[in-house]
């Protein structure tokens, strides 16, 4: 009997296996893993083996080209799936108002912003915590909300500095009891931002409107109105002439060269032309945005 030394000169088997066909059936079973069969063949030194089926399994997971779940990580796909994490952009809020800046760039953060950074970032002064947009405006000679006026009307400031302040449908108003000349009046409500000025009343109705919501004293306040350029041709401080009647009767009558027109409560909140140098109180407006 031949044992050890029959097969001698046959040499050892190959022992790679080469894919010649591969047939996938890739059944996923109930516990999630698919099975692949691959048909393999042995080769010899010139001669064929027997066929033999070898069972490869892997996972569903690994068949799985899809990208839907973990995204494509060419595409730069957002981490928020992957960690679980919804991103946020937080700015910078260097006086800790709540509200940042858009300088320097914005980070990333996960659900919320840290402390010194925020999600808003309109803040008009990033070193004052007590100017944000957030806030209401007070008495204070600054643009606490940010909107470009300083001290005009709020729930916390219904008058500041012997100005009562009016909001409604045609602007913020001041009425000014504080005595100036014309022309120190309109520099007082120029300081209060770049879009008031002396008030230009745009026709009966506003002009109306404004007489009611005075309330005397004084009886007289400057508006933004004056013939100063070409005497008798009143115009708006706005570059607007005056295309409605507002005149008291007899005015204006231009008595020791009046230019400037002041609403007249005693007469009924109608115009009269008065030197500009006397000291009135004023009103002051800025146009609704």
């Amino acid at each position: 009997m031949c044992v050890a030394g029959c097969f001698a000169d046959q040499g050892p088997a190959t022992a790679t296996a080469t894919v010649t066909a591969t047939d996938v059936s890739s059944s996923s079973s109930s516990d999630g893993v698919g099975t692949v069969f691959a048909t393999t063949r042995g080769d010899t030194d010139g001669s064929t083996g027997d066929e033999s089926t070898t069972e490869l399994e892997t996972t569903a997971t690994e068949l799985e080209t899809t990208s839907s779940t973990t995204g494509d990580a060419s595409t730069g796909d957002d981490s928020s799936t992957s960690t679980g994490c919804v991103e946020v952009l937080c700015y910078p809020d260097g006086d800790g108002d709540g509200v940042g800046v858009l300088t320097p760039e914005p980070t990333k953060h996960c659900e919320t912003c840290p402390e010194g950074l925020s999600e808003a970032f309109d803040d008009c002064d990033d070193n004052d915590e007590n100017l944000a947009p957030t806030l209401l405006e007070v008495c204070d000679g600054q643009d606490n909300d940010c909107d470009a006026l300083v001290d005009e009307h709020s729930p916390e400031n219904a008058s500041c500095n012997g100005c009562v302040t009016y909001s409604g449908e045609y602007g913020e108003l001041w009425f000014c009891a504080i005595g100036k000349s014309w022309h120190g009046a309109r520099e007082y409500c120029m300081d209060l931002g770049e879009s008031v000025d002396l008030a230009v009343l745009t026709g009966l109705d506003e002009h109306a409107y404004v007489a009611d919501a005075v309330t005397p004293p004084p009886h007289a306040f400057w508006v933004g109105l004056a013939d100063e350029v070409v005497e008798g041709e009143f115009g708006w401080v706005d570059g607007t002439p005056l295309d409605y009647e507002p005149w008291a009767d007899g005015e204006p009558n231009n008595l020791q060269n009046e230019d400037c027109a002041n609403l007249d409560i005693d007469s009924d909140g109608r115009l009269s032309d008065f030197d500009c140098d006397l000291e009135l109180g004023f009103i002051c407006k800025a146009p609704a945005r």
